[in-house]
């Protein structure tokens, strides 16, 4: 019954994001904690990210509670064989402020090194694929680490 809650947590929290990504923030927005951001859909400027790391608790701020996910791939070419060491990208959505996270999983699919890029770390944190659902793609994942802002949908 917790992994079936899991999956469904998982699932809102892949879907809000992607509402969120794709109809509020602009593509090319570079965020930083001081910075409005307007809003091409809604015509409004979305507040600038709060300080602290308390739960997200309006959908104007979830964009606090997205990162970067880095992957290092080989990729196999039936002419040409491994190319190995491919850098790749993707985002991701904390669900939980002790890490836990969700993705798409072909963003992590056959990587052999996943880091998180997360505003206010200096350093790329470390991801574990705690689970993926290949049909559904989305991957739950856990980045090393606490106190990371999540949305709470309240």
């Amino acid at each position: 019954m917790k992994l079936i809650n899991l999956k469904k947590t998982a699932i809102s929290g892949i879907v809000l994001f992607v509402i969120l990504i794709f109809n509020i923030i602009p593509v090319n927005a570079k965020f930083s904690p001081d910075m409005e951001l307007q809003n091409p859909v809604l015509g409004r400027n979305l507040p600038a990210a709060a300080s602290g790391n308390a739960p997200i608790d309006s959908p104007d701020n979830a964009h606090q509670a997205v990162f970067i996910v880095n992957v290092v791939t080989t990729i196999y070419s039936p002419v040409d064989g491994a190319y190995p060491n491919n850098p790749g990208h993707g985002t991701g959505f904390f669900i939980d402020p002790n890490g836990l996270a969700v993705t798409n999983n072909h963003v992590v699919a056959g990587a052999t090194q996943i880091t998180a890029t997360v505003e206010g770390y200096s350093d790329p944190l470390a991801v574990e694929v705690i689970g993926t659902d290949e049909c559904a793609d989305l991957a739950l994942i856990q980045i090393k680490g606490s106190n990371f802002r999540n949305y709470s949908g309240r």
